[in-house]
């Protein structure tokens, strides 16, 4: 039976993921090249369950291309509740403009006007309105190689590499749901949501080692947001940044991504995550969003941002748990820096960084509606809204490191030092500052 343009085949006992800035993999017919340019995720919490919706942009030559998405194994994934269903990207757009980095200029006389949103990629398209679904079970799998004959009959190539990764995650026990997009030109920003079942004692779980299959640049660059009754963390060091080194090259641009990867080399080659953002969700006005709040009977929302090296995603980062953060505080999203035109005495540098953020700790073991998976054949899933918004868009600018200052006047004297102090400490400061732009 032929499957539609856009249709997803859940698979327990293997999983694939793919090139940078990707969560999955996408897999396409020999010669032709597909990658995953970004991708962002939402892990919702239930008492019993998980729901994944992830979103990712490609560029592909291919005539038709598969979407690998890593999902932890559930035994007779039907009857247990695994579903695959559409969704609408307004959320994610919501949950950006909610919770993405806003930098501020200041000087010593006040703000400068200088801003930028630190979006996670330009503006995200619709994805097409129509899944449907296909169930290979894990013993079909594991010992027929139904899935490899699957993704053979597609005509996808199953390279060494694709090969060896599959084997990698059937070790980790994950299972995946494949996307297949037979009209990738039309097909927007492909987006889908994935439920399966999880007890309340267990942390979720994601496979990201094969991210490596067909990296399309030096660094594999994820966001990840949470949705849960506490603040979310990972299994490995995860907390706020304080923007060191972050400077405006222009009024509206920083050089916040570069200088975020610099930090990040600093933490154990990439191994630790940055809290961007975490805070009591609230009333979150978008219906999806509402929604999912009132399903789920989440209450904080977290953004989660990592910049891998390959070398950690070949060694210690194979997979990331997510686990609840122990007495975590809250980490806004507006940070304050020097503006670009403070007198050079009075350099700030950075100023009011990340508020604190709770640490990352060993993660434990892992692994929910719409629409019914039927083992063997294909059915039909609903259909979603169209675009309901775009996402803000605007890349941060990469325009180097570059140090910052100390500390301005007004912060000084916000603490109550008293004044002489507080002109010693300014003038130390300001001559660190001048020191550092001098190498």
């Amino acid at each position: 039976m032929k499957l539609a343009p856009f249709a997803s085949t859940l698979a327990a006992g293997t999983l694939a993921a793919g090139p940078a800035f990707a969560l999955g993999m996408l897999v396409a017919p020999a010669g032709n090249d597909a990658r995953i340019q970004l991708s962002r995720t939402l892990m919702v919490r239930y008492p019993d369950k998980v729901k994944l919706i992830a979103q990712i942009k490609m560029t592909t030559n291919a005539p038709k291309v598969g979407w690998l998405i890593p999902v932890f194994n559930v035994e007779n994934p039907v009857d247990n509740g695994v579903r695959v269903t559409p969704f609408d990207k307004a959320s994610l757009d919501a949950l950006e403009a909610i919770s993405a980095p806003k930098v501020l200029g200041v000087c010593p006389d006040g703000p400068t006007g200088e801003e930028h949103e630190v979006f996670f990629g330009e503006s995200w398209r619709a994805g097409q309105a129509m899944v449907n679904a296909r169930l290979i079970s894990a013993g079909e799998e594991q010992t027929q190689g139904v899935l490899t004959s699957y993704l053979q009959g597609r005509e996808y190539d199953l390279n060494a590499n694709v090969t060896a990764a599959l084997s990698e995650m059937i070790d980790q026990n994950f299972m995946f749901v494949t996307v297949n997009i037979d009209a990738p030109a039309s097909a927007g920003d492909p987006i889908v949501a994935i439920e399966y079942p999880l007890g309340g004692a267990s942390d979720p779980r994601l496979g990201l080692f094969p991210s490596l299959v067909s990296l399309g640049g030096a660094r594999a660059d994820m966001l990840f947001f949470t949705l849960n009754t506490a603040q979310m963390v990972g299994n490995l060091p995860t907390n706020p940044w304080d923007l060191a080194g972050v400077q405006f090259v222009s009024s509206t641009e920083t050089t916040y991504t570069s200088s975020l990867e610099q930090f990040l080399d600093g933490q154990r080659q990439t191994q630790a995550l940055v809290l961007e953002y975490g805070a009591a969700a609230g009333e979150l006005a978008e219906p999806g969003l509402a929604t999912l709040l009132t399903e789920s009977g989440a209450t904080h929302l977290s953004r989660i941002r990592a910049s891998f090296q390959p070398v950690a995603l070949q060694t210690n980062v194979k997979t990331l748990t997510l686990r609840k953060a122990a007495n975590a505080e809250d980490s806004p999203r507006e940070r304050e820096i020097a503006g670009r035109d403070c007198l050079p005495e009075r350099d700030m540098g950075a100023v009011g960084g990340m508020g604190g953020g709770g640490a990352g700790g060993a993660g434990g073991s892992g692994g929910g509606a719409g629409g019914n998976l039927e083992p063997d054949r294909d059915v039909g899933i609903g259909g979603i809204a169209t675009d309901a918004g775009t996402g803000a868009g605007g890349t941060p600018t990469d325009g180097g490191g570059g140090g910052g200052g100390g500390g301005c006047q007004s912060a000084l004297a916000g603490r109550g030092l008293p004044g002489a102090f507080s002109a010693f400490a300014l003038l130390f400061v300001s001559i660190l500052g001048l020191r550092r732009r001098r190498l």
